[in-house]
């Protein structure tokens, strides 16, 4: 395993722990609270530096960002999930319009999707999912990102 992978294995083993341990509340925008993940992380995707919050558990990972009605244009979320395949998701309650990418076990992105408000939050019609297996998925807000991000590596910031 090269140093580069090494690091990124314990960074996300890491994120992991914690998110497996840390309880508690925060708030985000002021419009959530009892977020179980509170452990963040700084990327670059591209050109540009994000902050990211860590879903590492599937109840993180199934509430997502919903319920947010402002995202900071800097900030939004990292899934990790246990296995590699084609995840889908969902706008489940979700107020504001994303961006979705899904990476590979390298952080090579592998897909993009724009996701839109559903008509009803509550009832969602309409499901996301990559043509390609992915171990992460990145959400953050609509028009962040596009096609052309396809085959960059993210680089997790120390």
């Amino acid at each position: 395993m090269s140093r580069v992978a090494y690091t990124i294995f314990c960074r996300i083993a890491i994120i992991a722990i914690l998110g497996l341990t840390l309880s508690g509340c925060t708030v985000w925008g002021n419009n959530r609270t009892n977020l179980l993940d509170t452990t963040k992380i700084d990327v670059t995707i591209g050109d540009k530096d994000y902050v990211l919050t860590v879903a590492s558990s599937v109840d993180s990972r199934q509430r997502g960002l919903s319920n947010i009605t402002n995202l900071p244009s800097n900030e939004g979320m990292l899934f990790v999930f246990d296995t590699i395949e084609k995840h889908t998701f969902w706008m489940k309650d979700t107020q504001i319009p994303l961006d979705i990418i899904w990476l590979d076990k390298a952080w090579k992105v592998v897909a993009f999707q724009q996701m839109i408000v559903e008509p009803d939050p509550s009832d969602p019609q309409w499901t996301y999912e990559p043509d390609k297996e992915a171990k992460y998925a990145i959400e953050l807000n609509l028009n962040t990102l596009d096609n052309s991000i396809i085959g960059t590596t993210v680089i997790i910031k120390p």
